[in-house]
């Protein structure tokens, strides 16, 4: 009798092992996480924004970039000529639209690029046609200062 429940919990350890694997890699295979299927009606109907979405991931720890975008800045703020290396999350998506010529390159490129180094971050921004940059040190977060802006432009070299 003690085999025959041994064998039992065995084979039940087993098969209740066996559907928590194929549980697991069926929610993985799955095209969306949770928080997409949670928020998805707001998102059609324009409540939230991708960004948000976003921001909620990285607060839960789901966020994962589909690509980076590294640009590598020639430094205006010294008279030798420096490169400093920005990179920021990008969508394979906005790059799609930019090949199908819904975006421009230089809509497609603006956003937020941090440094390795010295808390720079490089800002461009595109808001009606205008396409401005700025490098930002944030070392003191009540004040942000500006170390050089103007406006930027981009093709398919970047």
């Amino acid at each position: 009798m003690i085999k025959y429940i041994l064998k039992r919990l065995g084979l039940s350890i087993i098969i209740l092992l066996g559907v928590s694997l194929i549980i697991y890699f069926l929610v993985r295979l799955m095209p969306t996480d949770y928080l997409e299927n949670k928020f998805s009606s707001q998102l059609r109907e324009g409540t939230m924004t991708q960004e948000k979405l976003d921001e909620f991931r990285k607060k839960y720890g789901l966020y994962m970039p589909e690509a980076y975008l590294d640009l590598t800045l020639a430094s205006a703020l010294s008279d030798s000529v420096e490169f400093t290396e920005f990179r920021a999350d990008t969508k394979v998506k906005w790059y799609d639209e930019l090949e199908a010529g819904i975006r421009d390159y230089a809509e497609f490129y603006a956003g937020t690029y941090a440094c390795d180094e010295d808390n720079l971050f490089l800002e461009l921004t595109s808001k009606d046609g205008k396409y401005q940059y700025r490098v930002v040190d944030k070392t003191d977060v009540a004040n942000y200062v500006t170390l050089v802006s103007g406006i930027y432009s981009a093709d398919v070299n970047g």
